[in-house]
């Protein structure tokens, strides 16, 4: 016990000395540190104010929200630049156009294919172009050569059946109609819906309150697309801090995070984890190009 106890102390005293050599330097420069000074002396930002952002919801991922998303991207930009404030505001298709008859238009706008056309949007320069020359093919967001839009993420329409009547094989896409309400009263056997609704059928399902499905995507080309663009009339001191929120979408992390929610994501991603099995298949099917983004003005 006494060798123990000798063998300890021998490994302790080094340590001993050199906390009692270093701590007082640390001491005395933690509090010789003048944390007002150092805020004082902050890079001066070119901009200083609030930067709006619309989110419209044109559809919804199978899980979470993708305002939720855009959100947790600002919060990184505004932490790099003291006295900026990127608000993001989550709206219907019907508020958006609302407002915007009204004469009011965000700094800059995630919005669903189909919604704007290039009339309100801002041309990204070649140079700010160039930053996103990492992207696949951005035609769909280009219109007369110029690049209005940048798509982030998708999502589709899959034929929702019950496999213990019908075989994928034998759905007529045409024929296919009802609603979710109507297949979970086994009124119909088989019907179109989103992967929200997807995900709902799945949750009611896992709590014994819903009918049992499966589901297939037979899309040639994605409908449901959620683009980025800047507003017309925001003012260029704004632009950088937009780009750099737009450049944070497209990170590997940021697109694993999109497959998280069920979407299909522009950019390669970290990894795909989707909760369902008929998600990864649809996704697939984007990747190997069988199905196409759809314009950005469509």
């Amino acid at each position: 016990m006494k060798r123990l106890t000798r063998f300890i102390s021998i490994l302790l005293i080094p340590v001993i000395i050199l906390f009692i050599i270093y701590l007082p330097r640390y001491a005395d420069t933690e509090l010789h540190r003048n944390r007002f000074t150092e805020w004082l002396s902050r890079e001066e930002e070119a901009y200083s104010g609030s930067i709006s952002i619309w989110h419209v919801v044109g559809f919804k991922p199978y899980i979470g929200s993708m305002g939720t998303f855009l959100k947790s991207r600002a919060k990184g930009v505004e932490k790099k630049h003291f006295g900026v404030y990127i608000d993001i505001e989550a709206i219907t298709l019907e508020e958006a156009e609302k407002r915007m008859l009204d004469g009011e238009f965000p700094d800059a706008i995630s919005f669903p294919a189909g919604f704007l056309g290039s009339e309100s949007l801002r041309v990204f320069t070649s140079d700010e172009a160039s930053d996103f020359d990492f992207l696949p093919d951005l035609s769909c967001g280009i219109q007369d050569s110029r690049l209005y839009a940048l798509p982030y993420a998708a999502s589709c329409e899959f034929i929702i059946y019950d496999p213990g009547k019908l075989d994928i094989a034998d759905i007529n896409t045409a024929s296919v109609s009802g609603s979710m309400e109507e297949y979970k009263k086994n009124k119909v056997d088989c019907f179109i819906g989103d992967a929200r609704t997807a995900g709902d059928l799945s949750r009611a399902a896992v709590a014994g309150k819903g009918r049992y499905f499966a589901a297939a995507s037979v899309e040639t080309e994605a409908k449901l697309v959620q683009y980025l663009g800047i507003g017309k009339k925001c003012a260029s001191v704004k632009i950088p801090y937009i780009i750099e929120l737009f450049k944070s979408v497209f990170t590997e992390k940021a697109m694993t995070e999109l497959c998280e929610l069920g979407l299909f994501p522009f950019f390669a991603a970290e990894k795909y984890d989707y909760e369902q099995e008929y998600l990864l298949s649809a996704y697939e099917r984007y990747r190997k190009g069988e199905v196409r983004f759809t314009s950005f003005s469509d």
